[in-house]
């Protein structure tokens, strides 16, 4: 930056090595100076948006990744954030069609599955619920990430739970426990959860 001040790459690659470093002050500081260099820098506006959120700044960051999806409509990465953002702030709607784009662009990105089925079964509108959909997304999630995964085979059984599949509600959270046994993970909420399938009601936990 000292021999080319006007090195957009250097903003942006220094912005990512502070981000990392959770220093995220700094990393805003110089996302913004990468845009003040090229507006049109996709990436910088998905990754200040990142670092806004951190800072709580929700408004802004929205603005920066919706710009990103603006300039590069298939950036998998800001429609994924922007429906973080959007079910963070109780937009639902709008969360959900942006895990609905991601899964138009790539039908196999995990993460959008996952967070769509919560929000269809867990999330903070009960009007949007729709469990069949859930499971749809849950299974497809589960082949994706594998068997072993214990957040997805939580909201997998959530699903189940959510359409009276209680008996494969109680397999899902029972596979879910196991693999965040072996992989040293909490498992609280997950047997609070499954001691509610086995009687055959819903979690609200």
């Amino acid at each position: 930056m000292q021999i080319n001040p006007d090195y957009v790459e250097a903003y942006f690659n220094l912005g990512n090595v502070l981000a990392e470093q959770g220093r995220w002050a700094e990393a805003i500081g110089y996302f913004e100076q990468a845009l003040q260099i090229q507006p049109d820098f996709a990436n910088a506006h998905n990754n200040l948006g990142i670092e806004l959120c951190k800072r709580g700044d929700f408004v802004e960051a929205i603005a920066h990744f919706e710009q990103a999806v603006q300039l590069n409509s298939d950036f998998v990465s800001a429609h994924n954030n922007l429906g973080k953002v959007f079910s963070t702030e109780g937009r639902v709607a709008e969360a959900i069609g942006q895990y609905e784009k991601v899964i138009q662009i790539n039908p196999t990105n995990a993460e959008a599955h996952l967070s769509l089925a919560w929000l269809l079964v867990s999330g903070p509108d009960v009007t949007f619920y729709d469990g069949e959909r859930a499971v749809e997304l849950a299974e497809q999630a589960v082949r994706l990430v594998g068997q072993d995964t214990p957040s997805a085979l939580d909201i997998l059984a959530t699903a189940y739970a959510q359409t009276g599949r209680y008996p494969e509600a109680v397999q899902a959270a029972r596979r879910g426990i196991n693999a965040a046994v072996k992989q040293g993970a909490d498992t609280e909420g997950l047997r609070k959860r499954l001691a509610h399938y086995e009687r055959k009601v819903l979690s609200r936990e």
